[in-house]
């Protein structure tokens, strides 16, 4: 998925994998909603290995889903 942010005032091209939260079942103990960002881009340049650490980043995505 490709989504755009604003990430400290800046807009961001996000690329990322999406993996939806799963319910627990008697077989399964559940899991909650995961992003895994590949791209992180501000007018062409990556920044992804800043914001690895960065819930925050997380988050937000989340929340535009």
């Amino acid at each position: 998925m490709i989504m755009t942010i604003e990430y400290r005032g800046v807009e961001f091209d996000v690329e990322f994998d999406y993996d939806p939260a799963e319910e627990q079942t008697r077989d399964h103990e559940g899991c909650a909603a995961q992003v895994h960002i590949t791209e992180f881009k501000h007018q062409g340049t990556c920044f992804l290995e800043w914001i690895e650490w960065d819930e925050d980043v997380n988050q937000l995505i989340l929340e535009n889903l």
